[in-house]
């Protein structure tokens, strides 16, 4: 499967800041990746952080490449990204594997 990540993960007091189903959003990033085909970031936020890592950072957000330095991230960056980028980088995968 490819993981499209949308968005910042809070990485601050293990995450607590943001929960999906009692699961943090860093749990569940830890979770999933390893399991991807391919990971790809949506928008500025996922990319590098964007708005929500800006100082003070309380959350203390960050990006998908920095979550996971071991893995190769396709950042599609944009605020609101563009969605055209985002569906050929799924054709792409799709096709080329």
């Amino acid at each position: 499967f490819i993981l499209v990540v949308d968005g910042a993960i809070p990485t601050k007091d293990k995450g607590i800041h943001c929960k999906i189903a009692g699961k943090t959003a860093l749990e569940i990033l830890h979770e999933a990746a390893p399991h991807a085909g391919a990971i790809v970031a949506m928008g500025s936020c996922a990319s590098w952080g964007g708005v929500a890592a800006a100082p003070p950072n309380p959350t203390e957000a960050k990006g998908i490449p920095e979550l996971l330095p071991s893995k190769k991230v396709v950042t599609i960056p944009g605020c609101p990204p563009n969605p055209y980028n985002l569906l050929s980088t799924l054709l792409y995968f799709l096709t080329f594997k």
